[in-house]
């Protein structure tokens, strides 16, 4: 991990929305789990140079690489792992838009509320569909991560070094039961805890074409997203120790 990360690193640990992992009971009573992923089609690649004046950053198109499904896939394994049922249902693709739209003001955006909305109906549309817990991931700001959200790249490269290209993800995920409508578990996924140093410098970008440089890293990405629910099951306690 670059020192830029294991510097924000250590105050994300002072600011993290993680909970507590549930008790012995609580992870007795949750089952039919449901699952729901917004997870953005693009990616920040950033270039931190020498100086402020080296800096560059892109925006990289990710259709195509199936980044939700690659997340729910994933989900989908490890909550047969903890031995719970996975309950399959169907979400309205004009309805879920619709609710974000309505969410996205700015009084929300300042309060931080803004997927309130969605989550209502997600909730709602899940319960009616005989789930009882839905986990929820979706891209989360972080002070101390300004503009790195969802998927991304990263490398740094300070005068005399030739840096390191880090892949990394960095969103919220939150599980809620639905009959009770309350938010149990929650778990912040970040740089600390999801990334990989791939061994490249950061002049490598200059060698080929952006879009073909950031499929270069997409097994290494990938990887990181089915790797994702194992993490959040052990913080969570919901998966086996062993």
């Amino acid at each position: 991990m670059s020192s830029y990360f294991k510097i924000l690193a250590i105050l994300a640990v002072l600011t993290s929305c993680a909970t507590a992992p549930l008790s012995e009971s609580q992870i007795a009573e949750i089952d039919d789990i449901a699952f729901a992923s917004f997870l953005e089609d693009e990616m920040p690649v950033t270039l931190l140079g020498s100086t402020v004046f080296n800096n560059e950053k892109y925006d990289v198109n990710l259709k195509g690489w199936n980044v939700n499904q690659t997340l729910k896939d994933a989900m989908i394994r490890e909550i047969k792992k903890m031995g719970k049922t996975y309950k399959d249902v169907r979400f309205n693709d004009a309805t879920t838009e619709a609710a974000s739209r309505r969410g996205n003001t700015t009084r929300n955006r300042i309060l931080n509320k803004q997927q309130d909305e969605r989550n209502s109906y997600l909730m709602s549309s899940a319960l009616g569909q005989g789930a009882k817990y839905l986990w929820i991931i979706q891209p989360s700001s972080h002070p101390y991560y300004p503009e790195h959200m969802g998927l991304g790249m990263f490398c740094r490269a300070p005068m005399g070094s030739a840096g390191d290209w880090q892949s990394y993800l960095l969103f919220h995920a939150s599980l809620w039961d639905l009959k009770s409508n309350k938010k149990v578990f929650q778990h912040a996924i970040n740089p600390e805890t999801m990334s990989k140093m791939s061994g490249r410098p950061c002049a490598e970008i200059k060698k080929m074409k952006l879009q073909k440089f950031a499929e270069s890293f997409r097994p290494q990405l990938l990887k990181l997203l089915q790797d994702t629910p194992a993490l959040l099951g052990k913080a969570s306690g919901l998966s086996p120790k062993n």
